[in-house]
């Protein structure tokens, strides 16, 4: 019973959040656009605060886990190559297989994956979670820009890697975690008086310290708010077993392989209770909102995209908790 109610205090108040935003989207009137505004409010200012935030807390580059980010690194080309695999024997249509393949490896990290494993972890685990998403999204958007691009006909096409590489030096949230970056190395190599860094922002510049912490526990609710606004639910009967496919992908098969490899490698990886969480975030979080944008920019099925994003988002909440209550009552949480 106590394994699930942790399960259960873990999943739910993301739940709510997320229910809340559809709510207020469809009972109080409130517009798409203003959810999009604050949708853009929160990914260019909200969450690139609460990444500089979390690195911010680094004490030494010695406390993070480099062993487990690196397998978490490898595993998204693994997860690449499950989706070829599986879009090659299911799908036969050329436009939908980039949509099963990004599916399959692209999980939504930054909306729904800090959230969760802050919840699960506190800020021991935002700390990993944080370096994690700052590593995972450029290489999610790299490899999905390659990948839609191989399967579709649309504008992007002619871009280049130009624009992909100046997409993501731009991205907010890698600025937000380059400059807390930045911050550490400062404290870490500036000298120190008495064994104490010469100047922090938390002891030095406070009210400055005092504003980034309020705004980067605002972040995580209003994204799952938005998250829920933006939700349109919708059911195509010609795509049910291709929806089916890419919701298994995404929320059951890669998880699995991705946890199951790491417990057998626990000794290898030096895994511990504060990485644990950042794998369940990272390789169980449902398929990101962005994707289907891409898609359509790609020329590929923005329709079977679209609706791997909700259902995904949807039936997250169940298998989440699956695999919260598992790992609890082996005690690996």
């Amino acid at each position: 019973m106590e394994t699930l109610a942790y399960a259960f205090n873990a999943v739910a108040p993301i739940l709510l959040l997320i229910l809340l935003g559809y709510f207020l989207k469809e009972k109080m009137n409130l517009s798409q656009t203003f959810f999009s505004e604050l949708n853009n409010f929160c990914y260019r200012v909200l969450l690139p605060v609460q990444l500089f935030y979390s690195v911010y807390q680094v004490e030494s580059f010695s406390e993070i886990n480099w062993r487990v980010l690196g397998y978490a690194m490898a595993l998204i080309p693994v997860a690449i190559l499950l989706g070829a695999l599986a879009a090659k024997i299911f799908v036969e249509e050329r436009e939908q297989k980039g949509a099963l393949i990004q599916a399959t490896f692209r999980s939504n990290q930054a909306i729904m994956g800090l959230p969760l494993a802050i919840s699960l972890g506190g800020s021991e685990a935002a700390i990993i979670a944080s370096i994690a998403t700052s590593i995972g999204i450029p290489l999610f958007n790299i490899s999905a820009v390659i990948i839609l691009n191989a399967y579709g006909e649309g504008k992007e096409k002619e871009s280049g890697i130009k624009r992909i590489l100046l997409g993501v030096i731009k991205n907010p949230l890698i600025i937000g975690v380059f400059l807390g970056l930045v911050t550490v190395l400062i404290r870490y190599f500036i000298p120190t008086s008495e064994g104490m860094p010469v100047f922090t922002i938390r002891n030095n510049l406070p009210f400055i310290y005092t504003a980034i912490s309020n705004l980067s526990s605002v972040a995580s609710p209003i994204m799952l708010i938005c998250l829920g606004a933006c939700l349109k639910f919708s059911f195509t009967k010609s795509l049910v077993k291709k929806i089916v496919l890419g919701v298994s992908m995404r929320l059951i098969i890669v998880p699995a392989i991705a946890i199951t490899g790491a417990i057998l490698l626990k000794d290898a990886l030096r895994l511990t209770s504060a990485e644990i969480p950042m794998l369940v975030a990272f390789f169980g979080s449902p398929v990101a909102v962005s994707s289907a944008i891409l898609v359509r920019e790609t020329g590929g099925d923005e329709q079977y995209a679209s609706q791997l994003v909700i259902w995904s988002s949807a039936f997250s909440m169940l298998t989440l908790f699956g695999i919260i209550a598992i790992l609890r009552s082996l005690g690996y949480l």
